[in-house]
């Protein structure tokens, strides 16, 4: 297994198919300063695209192509 350092890129996949094709619950707010929306918070539920179900994540080491 790979030791993962600060420094070390990662990959966030699904833990059942291994699929990158995943997202999370989150909020935003308006920041009339930045003028841009500001991610506030960021839930637990996970979702797979592939399975097209609840997930597990987990962090792997990122390889590009």
């Amino acid at each position: 297994m790979t030791e993962m350092t600060k420094e070390t890129k990662i990959a966030i996949i699904c833990s059942r198919c291994g699929s990158n094709r995943v997202t999370r619950d989150a909020w935003a707010e308006w920041d009339s300063e930045a003028q841009s929306w500001v991610l506030g918070a960021i839930y637990d539920y996970a979702f797979c695209h592939n399975c097209e179900a609840d997930a597990s994540m987990e962090e792997v080491p990122f390889e590009s192509n």
